[in-house]
């Protein structure tokens, strides 16, 4: 780490042929922006830690792990170990046919599944868009509760 900065080396890639997120050892989102490329970013804290919002997970003793793409997926794999136990972190972008998450949105959808694979660990999920981008996309943006019930989150 550079100036409080990661080397880009520490970064994998998801995309879905419209945009890409980076995705750090830890398993936090260092860069991505919506819906598109050249869209303004939702998250680049890995060039403004104050004002480039965060989505990361949390857990006591959370340390970076191994990585790995699912083999014939652009699904990323991460393996973060704990003080109590090793959580999995899959995180990809779903390709729809229009590439976007859907037609009421125009925003583009990254799916992120926290397994814990040993033990019992505490996790908590914090998500912070950057600063002005839930404002550009004020009444775009799904309810949390909408999000419980299309993907059964407790």
């Amino acid at each position: 780490m550079r100036d409080g900065f990661k080397p880009i080396s520490d970064y994998g890639v998801i995309g879905n042929t419209r945009t890409v997120a980076l995705i750090d050892r830890e398993g936090a989102i260092g860069w991505f922006c919506s819906p598109n490329f050249d869209s303004p970013p939702a998250f680049y804290p890995i060039l403004d830690t104050h004002y480039g919002g965060y989505c990361r997970i949390e857990a006591p003793g959370l340390k970076a792990g191994s990585r790995h793409y699912i083999e014939n997926t652009a699904a990323l794999e991460t393996i973060l170990e704990c003080r109590n136990g090793s959580l999995q972190v899959t995180d990809f972008m779903p390709v729809l046919q229009d590439g976007f998450a859907g037609p009421r949105t125009g925003l583009v959808q990254i799916a992120r599944i926290i397994t814990c694979i040993e033990g019992r660990v505490p996790v908590k999920a914090r998500i912070c868009p950057a600063r002005g981008f839930v404002h550009r996309h004020r009444g775009k943006l799904p309810r949390l509760d909408e999000l419980r019930s299309r993907y059964e989150l407790h």
